[in-house]
Parts: C-alpha cells; structure tokens; sequence
C-alpha cells in the first residue's frame, strides 16, 4: 500500500533488495533529489519480471493485470528502451 497522499504514476526512484526480493520507493522530485517515501513491496513473480526486463519501471500486479493501463505501459517501456 501506498504512504497515504501519494499520487500515483510519478517518476521514482526504486531501490530493490535481491536476497528479499523488496523494493523501497521514493518519489522523485523534478530537481532530481528523492526524498518522499512512498512504498515498500515483495515482489510478486510477474512485478520482478517486469522490473527488470523495462529496466527497472516499478509497476503492480493489478496495473500489469489490467487490460487498460497495460497496454499504455508497454508504449512507454518500449519509447524508453528505444531512446
């Protein structure tokens, strides 16, 4: 769950923990510095994947589940990778 008051869909910075398969995220601002807690998550099989096959995008179980947000994920993965 997300620390309350957080809006969704921001850019972040993802620090991720192998040997507990956790991930740590905090917001980033636009002058580059993170300061502002959001989450921490145990990563499903499917979030891992995705985490490291978009290049480290951080996106929940019920975002890569649905067929509305999804499909816009994989556009803007498949811009960043062709940057």
């Amino acid at each position: 769950m997300y620390q309350g008051g957080t809006q969704r869909g921001y850019d972040s910075v993802n620090l991720f923990d192998n040997e507990t398969n956790t991930i740590a995220v905090f917001k980033k601002h636009e002058d580059g510095k993170y300061s502002q807690f959001s989450t921490i998550v145990t990563l499903t099989k499917a979030e891992r994947e995705y985490l490291f096959n978009s290049g480290g995008n951080f996106i929940t179980d019920n975002n890569l589940n649905n067929p509305e947000v999804f499909p816009m994920l994989k556009n803007l993965t498949n811009k960043e990778t062709e940057k």
